[in-house]
């Protein structure tokens, strides 16, 4: 048996309060609700609203509130939302800290020839910077909330000054990064 607008809107609503606001798996938790509650329907001729009650005492410790360290623990959310949100962080985190290493010791390598451009280093480093800039006040002004979005205000900051500091570094003395090169390597 097919939902109707009105049972789908019911649970919609459901998850609204329960604070799963973020669009990227909000309407797949809806679908696998949804989906659930039209088996129980078919399945054991129970009514819309028994159906929903028993398939969400079911999904109620996946839509608990729950904090974790990784995004401090004053930003609560749905515990299914909390473990999605993680696995992402942490992927998106190893990939940025392998390419920053794999970048970085490129850098090393090449030391002469980075001296000779330090100035397109600070260009690229603050374009690269706008680019991060316009980005956050894209998703800031998004009225669509998404895990990317969530995240990436997150961690807006850190990355800014991962790559502020360095452009300082290089714009306000080129000297600098010559002769720690040297120090470093000779």
């Amino acid at each position: 048996m097919k939902l109707n607008e009105e049972q789908i809107n019911a649970i919609d609503l459901f998850l609204e309060q329960s604070g799963v606001v973020y669009v990227d798996y909000k309407f797949e938790i809806l679908d696998h609700i949804a989906t659930e509650v039209e088996e129980l329907m078919a399945g054991k001729d129970l009514s819309f609203e028994n159906s929903l009650d028993l398939i969400l005492k079911k999904w109620e410790p996946k839509l608990k509130k729950s904090t974790a360290s990784t995004f401090g623990y004053f930003w609560e959310m749905p515990e299914i939302l909390m473990q999605k949100a993680r696995k992402l962080y942490w992927r998106k985190m190893i990939l940025l800290f392998g390419t920053s290493f794999v970048f970085m010791g490129i850098l090393l390598l090449i030391k002469e020839v980075l001296a000779k451009f330090t100035k397109n280093i600070c260009y690229l480093l603050i374009s690269i910077l706008a680019i991060q800039f316009v980005g956050y006040i894209k998703i800031r002004l998004s009225r669509q909330k998404t895990t990317f979005g969530f995240l990436y205000k997150q961690q807006f900051f850190a990355f800014f000054f991962m790559y502020l500091i360095p452009t300082f570094t290089l714009s306000t003395n080129e000297k600098l990064l010559e002769k720690s090169a040297n120090e470093i390597f000779l």
